[in-house]
């Protein structure tokens, strides 16, 4: 293997590694590999999981494709405190507003010793230590306003709307910028070395472009990050220089808009922008059945009654009934029940999953009636 192999080998793995990213188990990823179309909704990889962090992987090849990060609540709070919200590694921990010291480090937020929260993003964590801050400092009068407009923003359809609008322009201002990064990363550099070896003064006009090229993304995106985000307290210059001198990280440079323009929103309301109406149906019925149907043993059952009413406010709003949320699965064979949660098949009539905490199953309603 020659040294420009080893090299392009080595840029291309640094460029794979840009493409991961590490999030809270609960997000949810809203990618396509196209611009606009054929949009998906997953969760990080519990497979591949640390610290209560998996890894999810964005589209890698042109035209680059589009990725939303959007995290359920981190905390559920109430007028006495609050709850550590799902996917967290404290979840359902509770907390009174007296003891909650939140502070920030990047996209770690700590409410209090040994109670750590992580964030999608800075911006997550920068919203999410202003509102327990406000919360905590606020009178028992103040604080009722506080949580009303904590649940009304988190599920906005408006803000929604328009967070998903900003994020299609400012990718299409990025992304011809970025693929002209990759083009000539995995092009028209490695075409030249072949052509011309590594000594030629064509090689390092080459690199010359490439700077040009990847200086062109840095500025474009601290306009728009200055657009977007005016509010950040994040050290732009920082990212800028590893803008202008690491390739691999510009390639990606529209999904670090992407990763921040959710801050502060709910899956679902982002979600009903970009997904088709059943993938949309599907992933609102799974945020519901896992509300709805927690075990007895669950840390957050007690938050069910707090989050449930908006949720399913939401829904309605969004078109969907808690009929359709919880409509039973089609039958399969000679299946006598159902996992109201997970949806998993049975053949007793009388059974509980143990998946979902020994949750007891539904018969189809045919059966009810007979």
């Amino acid at each position: 293997m020659t040294d420009e192999q080893t090299l392009f080998a080595v840029f291309t793995l640094f460029y794979l590694v840009e493409c991961l990213f590490w999030l809270p188990l609960g997000t949810v990823v809203l990618s396509t590999w196209t611009v606009r179309r054929g949009w998906t909704a997953s969760h990080p990889s519990p497979l591949v999981s640390t610290g209560a962090k998996g890894v999810t992987m964005a589209w890698p090849l042109p035209p680059l494709g589009s990725l939303l990060v959007a995290q359920p609540w981190p905390v559920i709070p109430d007028a006495a405190g609050l709850w550590v919200g799902p996917g967290q590694l404290h979840e359902g921990k509770r907390l009174e507003w007296t003891a909650i010291r939140p502070k920030q480090e990047e996209r770690t937020v700590t409410l209090a010793p040994g109670v750590e929260l992580q964030c999608t993003s800075a911006g997550e964590a920068q919203w999410l230590m202003e509102f327990l801050r406000k919360a905590a400092a606020d009178s028992e009068t103040e604080r009722g306003q506080t949580l009303e407009t904590f649940w009304r923003s988190s599920l906005s359809l408006p803000r929604a709307r328009a967070a998903v609008r900003r994020y299609r322009l400012a990718a299409s201002s990025l992304r011809m910028p970025c693929l002209g990064v990759l083009l000539i990363s995995f092009g028209w550099i490695p075409l030249l070395f072949w052509r011309f070896g590594g000594s030629s003064w064509r090689v390092l006009a080459g690199f010359a472009s490439l700077l040009l090229m990847t200086t062109m993304v840095a500025l474009i995106w601290r306009h728009l990050d200055f657009r977007l985000f005016p509010n950040s307290r994040r050290k732009r210059w920082a990212q800028m220089l590893h803008l202008v001198f690491m390739p691999a990280h510009t390639i990606r440079a529209h999904d670090l808009i992407g990763a921040e323009v959710l801050a502060g929103l709910h899956p679902l309301p982002a979600a009903s922008r970009v997904l088709k109406p059943a993938a949309f149906k599907a992933l609102a019925s799974q945020t519901w059945l896992a509300w709805k149907f927690r075990p007895a043993s669950d840390p957050l059952l007690a938050a069910a009654a707090v989050v449930l009413p908006r949720l399913e406010a939401c829904c309605r709003r969004l078109g969907l009934s808690v009929a359709d949320m919880e409509a039973a699965p089609a039958r399969q064979g000679t299946a006598a029940s159902y996992c109201p949660r997970c949806h998993s098949q049975f053949s007793l009539a009388a059974a509980t999953c143990g998946n979902c905490g020994d949750i007891p199953t539904r018969p189809w309603v045919a059966e009810t009636a007979k």
